[in-house]
């Protein structure tokens, strides 16, 4: 898989109402009652909210597997300078077309809700938040140097990255093959999808390959 392709992916976000009712198994790096205290805020917002928000945690915890950081287990972490670090090279992820296959305004929406859910938090329990507020309309590029600086893991972006294929009219689109890699290996799943994005490339898309 090619490095310049975005590290998150719609079907890594993926998940059914069904899914959440055990949310502990949606989260590599959130856990304990540092996940619980997040969670538990959710019924206040309206479903569209709920939505995104989940989504905005999602992809925080991506970023925090991609850094290789400890899991959090609990909320006493939330009022740490490694948190309030932690949130700023979220931010400037978010501006980088390198971590997320989202479109401008879905970004700006998933800055705006990680920020008011800790803010919400904030009433509850000791979180330290950088002195920054999101604007309606722009993202916060001025951290994205924050992000590019980071070295991230090789083996953990090899497991998350998406897998593309591009067929004969130049259109990409991803395919699901972490299942395949998780029994058979990296080495033989690379393989296979070299194999297959070269077929791929013969014809227009293949809707059974195709995953959103």
């Amino acid at each position: 898989m090619s490095n310049d392709l975005p590290i998150i992916n719609s079907g890594l976000l993926r998940a059914s109402s069904s899914d959440w009712k055990t949310p502990e198994l949606l989260f590599r790096c959130l856990r304990g009652s540092a996940l619980d205290a997040l969670l538990e805020l959710m019924p206040i917002f309206s479903e569209p909210v709920i939505q995104q928000t989940r989504q905005s945690l999602r992809m925080f915890d991506v970023l925090l597997f991609v850094l290789g950081e400890p899991p959090i287990n609990s909320i006493l972490f939330f009022n740490t300078a490694r948190f309030e670090q932690l949130q700023l090279i979220y931010y400037g992820a978010l501006s980088s077309k390198s971590f997320a296959e989202l479109e401008l305004t879905t970004k700006i929406s998933v800055v705006r809700c990680f920020y008011n859910l800790l803010w919400c938090t904030s009433k509850l329990h000791e979180v330290r938040m950088p002195s920054f507020v999101p604007k309606s309309t722009l993202l916060a590029t001025n951290f994205l140097s924050l992000f590019e600086e980071q070295k991230l893991r090789p083996e953990a972006l090899e497991e998350i990255r998406p897998y593309y294929l591009i067929d004969k009219y130049d259109v990409s689109y991803h395919t699901n093959l972490h299942p395949m890699r998780a029994v058979l290996g990296s080495e033989f799943t690379n393989k296979f999808h070299k194999t297959l994005a070269e077929h791929a490339y013969t014809k227009a898309k293949d809707t059974a390959l195709h995953v959103d």
